[in-house]
């Protein structure tokens, strides 16, 4: 989304999370949780953001699991993980990212461990490791070119372009 569009994204979130609380519907509320904790990372103006962004996502983790929807599980973990990223709580973030690839591997959920390929590249990259971060980059590209998950492409290409 482009920054104009995560304030749009946002209220839009907060006003369906609102129904889903009325009508009870766990994962409705915990993926709108999950787009109201990444809008505010995005938007993340000061420590504010990040905060409420924390407990979204920390929330939208917890509705997941309590759902029993293993599939989404991932989203909310990779999701988590980019915003320990971010705080620079590395430990926290690979133990999402961790998790999330058990999943997804033990799930055959291949989008979502090319997805984690990418945390770990970003990872390393702010842990100042670039040779594992070029390896996780090359995994994840063979991983994203064999599906033709090509939405992916932007992230691919700016993690190239850091990676020089």
């Amino acid at each position: 989304l482009a920054d104009g569009e995560y304030d749009v994204a946002l209220e839009r979130a907060k006003q369906n999370l609102a129904s889903d609380r009325r009508r009870g519907l766990l994962v409705g509320i915990a993926l709108h949780q999950l787009i109201i904790g990444r809008s505010y990372m995005k938007k993340a103006e000061g420590t504010t953001g990040l905060s409420e962004s924390t407990r979204y996502l920390d929330n939208a983790v917890k509705a997941l699991r309590r759902a029993g929807r293993q599939d989404y599980v991932p989203l909310g973990l990779l999701a988590r993980a980019e915003l320990l990223r971010v705080t620079r709580d590395y430990i926290s973030a690979r133990r999402d990212l961790d998790e999330a690839m058990t999943i997804a591997t033990r799930g055959g959920m291949r989008r979502h461990e090319a997805d984690c390929y990418l945390g770990y590249a970003r990872l390393a990259m702010a842990e100042g490791d670039r040779a594992t971060a070029r390896e996780h980059l090359e995994t994840a590209t063979r991983m994203i070119e064999e599906m033709d998950y090509h939405r992916r492409d932007p992230e691919l290409a700016e993690l190239e372009e850091e990676l020089g």
